[in-house]
């Protein structure tokens, strides 16, 4: 692939969750949160899950944008999902869609500007691709086209939090038709159009209303943020599990680095100090000697951590170092035909940690820009294979990622 399909292919995170964290802000939003009739560019995020009314699963996507008026924009779409491919009702694998779309968007502002309906259609390729096969297509020849023209139409709504942040949710229609795929040499037709919805931040430049900024003299106790973290991860010991050697996986980024992604919630407290509640997770292969790789082990944490901050100039920036101690956990999944008949026991809770220091930037008063390493440990786990012993096993990574902190409200005491 050129384009696309392996950078959404990664690790199933169940993305919806660091999303609903958006309606923690929806009872936030100041008086001078609306929409703007001058023009503004803006960066839209969003995400969803598996839905139970479409055969649509692990969404992400992002589009950059602007309005040029009240009512009309033009944005770039790019999206990633997965389908599942099944002959005779069992599973094949994952067919992984991959849009990228010019669209068109008309909006229509109410409530003096803080809601926000639209509608969008554009025209554009999705690439794609079948991945992460299934026992029923062990030994079987899957051929898929590696991209197509498709046609998007849709709609959705905001609620402006801030003068230039809001929240929303958007429904999409992906027009892609019929689509050869061989099976074993036979020839058959896979309807791709597809249904999905997503729920999203989206963040307005430049700012129209700008803030207080966010040290000013009467201080500020308490910011709460949220956030996200997309970047790499980078495993520091292959032999951790016994029995297997770690090994990433075959989209890693230039053959090591393993695609996270995470979510953030906190606050600052004061000038220095702050709290947050980091969730995220990667994957990595598990590669048995004389067999090859047998599955995927994905790691999942969560952690509450410390965020230790030095401001500069004038609160703009911000060095800081973060440390916490939190939940790993540890899953045995898609496993692969070397795999067949070898009773593998990987999955298990263990003790999390982590320890780092990052850069953030306000790009607004309220949105900041951050990169930031930091290392991954996930203690006391354990592995079984065959009728071997149960062997304590771990996992450790150096991720390097960049983010967005989204700052949502202040309280001054």
């Amino acid at each position: 692939m050129t384009i696309g399909a392996d950078a959404v292919a990664v690790p199933r995170r169940r993305v919806a969750f660091w999303l609903a964290l958006l309606i923690v802000a929806l009872s936030a939003a100041p008086a001078r949160a609306q929409d703007s009739d001058q023009s503004r560019y803006y960066l839209h995020l969003r995400g969803h899950g598996s839905s139970p009314f479409t055969d649509v699963h692990d969404l992400l996507g992002a589009s950059v944008g602007v309005n040029f008026n009240r009512y009309w924009g033009v944005e770039f779409a790019v999206d990633g999902f997965e389908r599942r491919l099944e002959r005779n009702g069992r599973e094949l694998g994952e067919y992984v869609v991959a849009p990228l779309v010019p669209q068109v968007r008309f909006r229509y502002p109410v409530f003096d500007g803080r809601l926000t309906p639209y509608v969008l259609a554009g025209v554009g390729a999705a690439f794609t691709q079948f991945n992460d096969r299934k026992a029923p297509a062990f030994g079987v020849s899957v051929d898929t086209p590696a991209s197509t023209v498709v046609g998007v139409l849709g709609g959705g709504v905001e609620y402006f939090l801030a003068d230039n942040v809001a929240a929303g949710v958007e429904i999409k229609y992906l027009i892609a038709g019929d689509q050869t795929i061989r099976i074993n040499g036979v020839s058959r037709s896979e309807d791709l159009d597809s249904l999905y919805t997503a729920f999203g931040l989206r963040l307005f430049f430049p700012e129209h209303k700008r803030a207080a900024p966010i040290e000013a003299p009467d201080g500020i106790p308490g910011r709460f943020y949220i956030g996200i973290q997309a970047g790499l991860a980078l495993l520091t010991d292959a032999d951790s599990m016994p029995g297997v050697e770690l090994r990433p996986e075959p989209a890693a980024l230039g053959g090591s680095g393993n695609y996270f992604i995470g979510a953030v919630i906190g606050a600052d407290l004061g000038r220095h100090f702050g709290f947050e509640l980091m969730g995220g997770g990667y994957e990595v292969r598990l590669h048995v000697p004389g067999r090859g790789s047998v599955g995927e082990e994905a790691i999942y944490t969560i952690i509450p951590q410390v965020r230790a901050r030095y401001p500069l100039l004038n609160g703009r920036l911000s060095p800081y170092a973060i440390a916490g101690v939190g939940a790993g956990y540890a899953e045995f999944n898609d496993r692969k035909p070397p795999g067949v008949g070898l009773d593998i026991d990987a999955t298990s809770w263990g003790v999390a940690a982590t320890v780092g220091a990052g850069l953030e930037y306000l790009v607004a008063s309220n949105i900041g820009a951050a990169v930031e390493a930091r290392y991954l440990t996930s203690r006391g786990h354990t592995i079984k294979i065959a009728d071997g012993r149960t062997e304590s096993a771990h996992i450790d990574a150096v991720l390097l990622t960049v983010g967005l902190r989204v700052y949502l409200f202040d309280l001054r005491f």
